[in-house]
């Protein structure tokens, strides 16, 4: 208790101080006593996080390098990176027809490179004798039926997909780990597959 200033104050003991920090005195009885230098500590303070601030420096500048030959090591191209992403289209169909034209969704068509060709798979769910896929473009595909006998139609679901590059800043993207985004090395170059 501190009787001048009229509450309790914590009392720290000079000898578990750096030496610095410790002044030696003379109390009002006459008496030698050590005390604390706030304006020594002050400066301590100040010299300490000086230190810490060089320290963080020195360690960003060692991440940084450790970056760098990460990027090197993997021939990365940090502002001109392609990544590769698989896109899809589906649908269903019931013709009637021997011969019909199918046509992506423009969404899926405006995704596509210019020399990507979808992959195709038709499930049927109808009797069919023979069918093929005659054509496939970034438009769409035709489709070829010989039907069953006593059939006029064929119902079939069908599904495009498509591997697409895209060009990117890997310095600003981020791979989102909730669309269970994935990288794989191929011919020494980092291969990032993500769905958005």
């Amino acid at each position: 208790w501190d009787p001048k200033l009229g509450h309790h104050v914590m009392k720290i003991n000079a000898s578990s101080m750096p030496a610095p920090l410790i002044v030696n005195e003379i109390s009002e009885d006459g008496n030698p006593k050590q005390s604390i230098s706030y304006k020594r500590m002050f400066g301590l303070l100040l010299g300490s996080i000086r230190q810490l601030d060089k320290e963080t420096k020195q360690r960003d500048h060692r991440i940084v390098e450790r970056e760098q030959l990460l990027v090197n090591a993997l021939d990365i191209d940090l502002e001109n990176s392609v990544i590769e992403k698989e896109v899809s289209d589906e649908g269903f169909e019931k013709i009637n027809q021997h011969r019909v034209q199918i046509n992506f969704s423009n969404e899926f068509i405006g995704k596509l490179n210019s020399n990507s060709v979808p992959f195709v798979q038709i499930t049927p769910r109808s009797w069919y004798n023979k069918f093929i896929i005659e054509k496939v473009n970034n438009d769409g595909f035709v489709i070829l039926i010989e039907f069953a006998d006593g059939q006029s139609d064929f119902d079939f679901n069908w599904r495009a997909y498509c591997k697409v590059k895209e060009q990117i800043d890997l310095k600003s993207y981020q791979l989102d780990v909730f669309k269970k985004d994935k990288i794989k090395i191929n011919n020494n170059h980092p291969v990032v597959q993500y769905n958005r």
